[in-house]
């Protein structure tokens, strides 16, 4: 088995002896397990039990359906991976990948896998370095790359499992990324003309247009970022920035709002 550990991270204590008890007791090739955010030393997200499912998966449908629509998975820092499941696969063209480069490792994978444990426990610390590549990535050299999202689609359908309510789900999850690209942009110190070639640029790209581009999904999924995703599907691509300025307008005031409330709090507590 391998397992992955940046330079600046930790595993908790006794983890690599949880891992291995695990392997022996499930017969699993492949084991999850939870991690929690540190900076300078201490925890400042903790691992979330009620988000994380645990035990046992062995049919790749629900895996799929389990891993490809949450983000948090997509991490090969929190997987203890079996020897027989690499293949040899040479990723070097994909050098250039920014972001997204542990999820397409994980595809072939998630293919090869027989029996996958979920472990419901935090083993890995995750260092927060606000210079990462994850952390900048609307900063420096910014760029549009679906690479990895339409390899997941190609393999999704290539395995051909999913229902039609799966790629609803699916989808619904992709369009929620997409918008967060989206709103990345927005909030990026370029001019307007720039951030609309950007939009156009993702309208345009293979991946929107042959996957995304006018695809069935779950609409209540989205909330009010269905609002933003309409006006980006009929390219009115400066109402999205009105829109997007709207929203960030009201998540400030939302904030002003809630300080002022709890120093209301304070102040009458003390009193």
């Amino acid at each position: 088995f391998i397992i992955y550990l940046d330079s600046d991270d930790s595993l908790k204590k006794n983890a690599l002896e949880k891992i291995y008890k695990i392997i022996q007791k499930y017969a699993c090739d492949m084991v999850i397990y939870g991690f929690e955010l540190v900076k300078d030393g201490k925890t400042i997200c903790p691992y979330n039990k009620k988000i994380n499912f645990s035990g046992i998966l062995e049919n790749k449908r629900l895996l799929y359906n389990l891993v490809f629509n949450n983000s948090g998975y997509n991490s090969l820092c929190r997987k203890a991976i079996s020897l027989s499941l690499y293949s040899g696969i040479d990723y070097s063209k994909y050098y250039y990948i920014f972001s997204g480069e542990d999820l397409l490792e994980s595809i072939a994978f998630y293919k090869a896998c027989k029996r996958v444990y979920f472990l419901d426990e935090s083993l890995y610390n995750y260092t927060i370095n606000l210079e990462s590549t994850t952390h900048t990535v609307f900063n420096k050299n910014f760029h549009i790359d679906f690479t990895v999202r339409q390899h997941v689609f190609e393999f999704l359908l290539a395995e051909n499992l999913f229902t039609l309510e799966d790629w609803k789900q699916y989808r619904s999850y992709c369009i929620r990324l997409l918008i967060e690209i989206i709103w990345g942009i927005i909030n990026i110190k370029i001019n307007s003309s720039n951030k609309i070639n950007y939009f156009k640029e993702i309208y345009k790209s293979e991946y929107f247009q042959n996957y995304i581009y006018k695809k069935e999904y779950n609409k209540t999924d989205l909330g009010l970022l269905r609002i933003i995703y309409i006006l980006f599907e009929k390219k009115m691509f400066r109402m999205v920035l009105f829109v997007g300025f709207l929203f960030w307008a009201l998540k400030i005031f939302k904030g002003y709002c809630y300080e002022k409330i709890n120093r209301y709090k304070r102040k009458k507590s003390n009193s």
